[in-house]
C-alpha cells in the first residue's frame, strides 16, 4: 500500500525543503505529546544524515513509548529538479 499526503504550504521551497530534513521540526512538531531523543553518539545533527538514526520515544516527556528507526533516504527522484526525502524507518 502506498499512502501519499498532499497540501500547499504557504513557503518558499527550499524552507519546506530544510524543514523536512530537520530533526529539529521533528522534535518540535512532536511536542508537546511526544519527546524524542537521540540515541546516536553525539545525538541529533543540524540534518537527518542519510541512512538508520535511532531515536527514543516518549509520551508527555515522561512515559517510554518505545525506540523508533529514522531511515532516511535521498537517493529516489522520480522527475528532473524533484527533491524526495524518504523515511524507511520502523518501530
Amino acid at each position: 500500500m502506498k499512502v501519499l499526503l498532499k497540501f500547499i504550504l504557504d513557503c518558499e521551497p527550499d524552507a519546506a525543503w530544510r524543514a523536512l530534513q530537520s530533526p529539529t521540526v521533528f522534535r518540535e512538531v512532536s511536542a508537546p505529546l511526544l519527546s524524542v531523543k537521540s540515541l546516536e553518539p553525539g545525538g541529533f545533527e543540524t540534518v537527518w544524515p542519510e541512512g538508520e538514526n535511532r531515536v527514543e520515544i516518549s509520551a508527555l516527556g515522561l512515559v517510554p513509548v518505545g525506540m523508533q528507526i529514522v531511515d532516511i533516504d535521498r537517493t529516489h527522484t522520480q522527475h528532473e529538479g524533484v527533491r524526495i526525502i524518504h523515511d524507511k524507518g520502523r518501530g
